[in-house]
């Protein structure tokens, strides 16, 4: 018997709103598995994508310059205005 009949056919009443549908959530998985092939720019989905280890990333990086990322300093605010400086209490 497949596991969703089973799980319908043993259901508790009480408990069947918190119940995952995991029909619903298949083509949530699928859906996003589409998304990130698009992003990606591979033809076939997540069997196309490369992999690599920590140590050699399959994916060439770029050292961190503040010319090739989207943050610079005018859109971090420093600590300072974020928190103001604590008191030390003494005793």
């Amino acid at each position: 018997m497949k596991f969703a009949k089973e799980l319908e056919r043993e259901a508790v009443p009480e408990w069947r709103i918190k119940y995952l549908n995991y029909k619903q959530g298949k083509k949530h998985i699928k859906a996003v598995g589409r998304a990130l092939a698009r992003a990606n720019g591979t033809p076939r989905g997540l069997g196309q994508l490369r992999t690599g280890t920590f140590a050699s990333p399959a994916i060439p990086r770029q050292p961190f310059t503040r010319e090739n990322t989207a943050l610079n300093s005018a859109t971090i605010p420093s600590v300072a205005a974020v928190a103001p400086p604590r008191s030390i209490p003494t005793p």
